[in-house]
């Protein structure tokens, strides 16, 4: 004889319930935001050195025929 089976009981008042594991780790979302950063700021380096500074004049000494050695 198949009956449907009974209701379950309710929760006991000072019973809690485990709670839910949560959907993302908060140590594992701050190591990509870390890396993240780390990338865009390896990528603005590399382009600063690959790129010449425009508009910008020779630091001193790097200039041949100035005052220095004209003898």
């Amino acid at each position: 004889m198949n009956a449907p089976r009974p209701a379950p009981s309710p929760p006991v008042s000072g019973a809690r319930k485990q709670p839910a594991p949560p959907g993302h780790s908060h140590y594992l979302q701050s190591k990509v935001v870390r890396a993240k950063e780390r990338i865009e700021a390896e990528l603005r380096v590399m382009a600063d050195t690959t790129s010449p500074p425009t508009g910008t004049t020779p630091p001193l000494g790097s200039a041949r025929g100035g005052a220095e050695g004209s003898s």
